[in-house]
């Protein structure tokens, strides 16, 4: 590829700047596949979702009565994924694992598709793919290849936007409105595309508006209809699990997760500027500002992560890339030269934000490789004292108790969420660690956390010992 910019020829250099924003980066993510071949768990979400996984497929129950102590608050459709894939893969962390990589990789293939459909050129393309797996891989690495169905619904979601970009006919907006309903019963907190969507065809094509909303409708209703007919009302209830909401809390997140967003932020707005001349220049910064909006609100809540960021992610991916994708074509001097200032900011601002930042340690992967060795060998260990104790067990780590073949008993995130609000005694678990009803319970007691509540890290210090554990499993009670 060659582009002309001010008589200077711009397409090599461009060129190696991809090249070497790409190949840092696959040593990166060649680093986070090989972790997903670790029995390690990445994040407290992979157990949870093992858990209702392996339920799903042996038809067990997904949505709990009151006063039980576990929870499920996400839509059904990716428990039936996972299982499904568990016909290949047993054991549903590493089919969940499987899946999530299968999304990763679709979604930035669906990334450089829009590109390319709206006229993009490859580089542009390319750069839209790399900027998305940068800030994931850069910023987010725990969650890239976890067991986790958020970038399988970001995935089907995004095949919807593909369609719309192929044209706002009313037919491809029913279409994109089906996949991207869909993608909500996969995780239901993903709504900043659909509405940018809306709002986007309401100002652009009514026609097509009218379609989308009138199928996302029928979508939504149909598949709540089929949620009750198959779970009864405490799918409402799950959906619905209290937790703690706080602006302290959504500042303290945001601080964090925005900074390094800072410079991928600024082109999406640049990307605005384009807006009366080119409607999807118009779509993508709505996109931007509904997936920011939304992010800071989900942030409030106690135990929401830095997933809250990925709609913002793909959304700025996408405007910096259809930014790249017009300064080709733009008739301003100098076009090439400033492509090849766009790319080599949003690389330079990615790798010192992620030095920067406790996602850094990734970056070293040698030693980061050697450490997570270790920490796999050390939960091993504690899984096989786990599974060697007689009884049921709570595992706030929940994979622990998965791999030690223990039942899902506790959801200790959701219980501590419901005794904080006071919906729930604390009562209704220390009093059986009192009765010593459990063989061993894992808990992260460090200051400031949730759980073990009071009178549950009371009870286990009375009634339970503790035996040796690394320092990041945090202590392992036995009666």
């Amino acid at each position: 590829m060659k582009i002309n910019g001010g008589g200077v020829h711009c397409g090599r250099i461009e060129a190696a700047l991809l090249a070497g924003f790409a190949l840092p980066l696959g040593a990166l993510l060649a680093a986070l596949a090989w972790r997903s071949t670790l029995g390690l768990s990445i994040n407290y979400n992979e157990g949870w979702n093992a858990y209702l996984a392996t339920a799903a497929a042996r038809g067990a129950l997904l949505y709990f009565p009151p006063g039980d102590l576990r929870a499920d608050n996400y839509p059904p459709v990716s428990f039936y994924a996972v299982a499904a894939a568990m016909r290949l893969v047993p054991d549903a962390v590493f089919a969940g694992r499987i899946i999530a990589w299968a999304a990763f990789i679709a979604v930035a293939a669906e990334i450089c598709a829009i590109l390319r459909t709206l006229g993009g050129d490859r580089g542009a393309a390319w750069f839209g793919v790399l900027l998305f797996a940068g800030i994931m891989a850069s910023q987010f690495p725990d969650y890239v290849g976890m067991d986790d169905p958020q970038m399988l619904a970001h995935a089907v979601m995004c095949a919807g936007l593909l369609v719309l970009a192929r044209g706002k006919t009313p037919l491809r907006a029913a279409a994109a409105a089906a996949l991207m309903t869909a993608g909500l019963f996969i995780k239901h907190t993903l709504v900043a595309m659909p509405a940018a969507v809306a709002l986007w065809l309401l100002i652009y094509d009514r026609r097509a508006a009218a379609a989308f909303i009138a199928t996302g409708l029928a979508c939504v209703v149909a598949g709540l209809a089929a949620c009750l007919a198959s779970f009864g009302t405490d799918f409402i209830a799950g959906l619905g699990a209290p937790r703690r909401v706080s602006l302290a809390i959504a500042h303290a997140k945001l601080r964090g997760w925005l900074m390094p967003l800072g410079v991928p932020l600024a082109f999406a707005a640049l990307s605005g500027m384009g807006t009366r001349r080119d409607p999807y220049a118009a779509l993508f910064v709505l996109y931007a500002g509904a997936a920011l909006a939304v992010g800071a609100i989900a942030a409030a809540g106690d135990g929401v992560n830095v997933n809250a960021m990925f709609e913002l992610a793909i959304a700025v991916s996408l405007a910096a890339g259809h930014l790249l994708g017009r300064l080709g074509r733009a008739g301003v001097p100098g076009p090439g030269s400033v492509r090849l200032l766009v790319i080599a900011a949003a690389g330079l601002s990615l790798g010192l934000s992620a030095a920067l930042s406790a996602s850094g340690d990734v970056l070293r992967i040698l030693p980061w490789l050697r450490a997570e060795r270790n920490d796999e060998a050390a939960e091993a260990e504690a899984v096989r004292l786990i599974a060697a104790q007689p009884g049921p067990a709570v595992c706030q780590t929940l994979a622990l108790c998965y791999w030690a073949g223990k039942a899902f008993s506790v959801d200790t995130f959701s219980f501590a969420q419901a005794v904080l609000l006071g919906r729930r005694d604390e009562s209704a678990l220390a009093g059986p660690i009192e009765r010593g009803e459990f063989g061993s319970v894992q808990a992260l007691t460090a200051a400031g956390r949730p759980f073990p509540t009071p009178a549950t890290l009371a009870a286990l210090r009375q009634h339970y010992r503790t035996v040796p554990v690394a320092p990041f499993i945090g202590e392992l009670f036995v009666p």
